[in-house]
């Protein structure tokens, strides 16, 4: 996370996960990946959530599956979880 915005762009694609992993760790990564999964699934459900996965493997991109399956852009989901875990400490 880096000035409260997460860069969810950067996990988008194999190259940006990698640098990510370089700049900020390996666990701080994960650890992001897993509380966002874990928020989801609290307001949303496990089904749904793997929902999300079915409609990305029919080859509908991240924004377009992130959009049908729960509802908001992947923008707005960014902000949000900014406002729920707060500022992240330095």
């Amino acid at each position: 996370m880096r000035d409260g915005h997460l860069d969810l762009e950067s996990l988008g694609t194999p190259g940006g996960f990698t640098a990510r992993h370089v700049r900020e760790g390996s666990m701080e990564t994960y650890q992001l990946a897993f509380l966002m999964t874990d928020y989801l699934v609290r307001r949303h459900g496990f089904e749904r959530v793997s929902g999300y996965f079915r409609i990305l493997a029919t080859g509908r991109g991240r924004y377009e599956s992130f959009q049908l399956a729960f509802g908001q852009d992947l923008g707005e989901f960014e902000q949000e979880i900014v406002v729920h875990f707060g500022p992240v400490p330095r």
